[in-house]
């Protein structure tokens, strides 16, 4: 099973509040949760999250969503460690994954085409 799964950190200093912010009539986390769940080889959608507006955007665009211990949700908290909390959640849900796409939610311009085609050169190798 491949599964996509979109991570952010809070506590921008830089863009506060940048995740929810309207890009062309959307939030900016919504354009990589449709980019994922276009992508012809990803089965499943997970967003890390504990914002309440972005879960319910989440929850409204059938992405599931994974809750993040409130230690991860620092400007402090490191993205591996963030990203190893949901494949471990992953694990938990549905098993053992062949490929997880991490997607970051401040990427309006990721499309389904090039994690489909990241997908088919990496599982091409296996």
């Amino acid at each position: 099973m491949i599964s996509a799964l979109l991570i952010r950190r809070k506590g921008s200093v830089g863009f506060p509040g940048k995740n929810t912010y309207p890009i062309s009539g959307k939030l900016l986390s919504l354009y990589p949760m449709l980019a994922a769940q276009k992508a012809q080889r990803v089965i499943r959608c997970l967003y890390q999250q504990t914002v309440i507006n972005i879960r319910i955007l989440a929850n409204d665009n059938g992405v599931e969503v994974i809750e993040r211990p409130a230690y991860f949700v620092t400007k402090e908290a490191k993205g591996e460690d963030v990203f190893m909390h949901g494949y471990q959640e992953i694990e938990k849900r549905s098993g053992v994954q062949e490929l997880i796409v991490l997607l970051h939610c401040n990427s309006a311009t990721v499309s389904a085409e090039p994690i489909d085609q990241g997908i088919d050169i990496l599982t091409r190798n296996l």
